[in-house]
């Protein structure tokens, strides 16, 4: 007798990072894939065009830096405003190197999830609000 698995297998979540700062962006994926493994899929642009045609396949978390180089013409605010635009449930956790209440604050009511300030020494903390998004989703 054939024995069939029917069992429904658990979706992978997708977590894009938008960085134009390609070591930051590099470790933060390997950080990322080191904890999760095969259990998430992560994609890394350094610059807005490719990651707003991408976004448009579905993802569940975004990873965006506010100010992006010369290369992007899309970036801050109006990045921000075309995820949200794609999919109001994307959770967004918001980079910027420095800190700047008011943009904190806009970032918010645009309906980023997290806002944190860029570091090399905040990547183990933007690893860990990506580990709660992940447990507290169910993915």
């Amino acid at each position: 007798m054939l024995g069939f698995n029917f069992k429904k297998e658990k979706k992978r979540p997708r977590i894009f990072i938008v960085e134009d700062n390609k070591t930051f962006l590099q470790t933060l994926k390997l950080k990322l894939t080191l904890m999760y493994e095969k259990t998430i899929v992560i994609k890394g642009f350094t610059e807005s065009e490719t990651f707003l045609e991408e976004i448009k396949e579905g993802v569940e978390i975004v990873i965006m830096d506010f100010y992006l180089d010369d290369q992007s013409t899309v970036e801050g605010v109006e990045l921000l405003q075309k995820i949200k635009k794609t999919n109001p449930e994307i959770f967004v956790l918001v980079l910027t190197g420095e800190e700047d209440l008011n943009i904190a604050k806009e970032c918010f009511e645009l309906g980023a999830d997290s806002y944190m300030v860029k570091s090399m020494e905040s990547l183990d903390k933007i690893v860990k609000e990506i580990h709660y998004k992940i447990e507290l989703s169910g993915f």
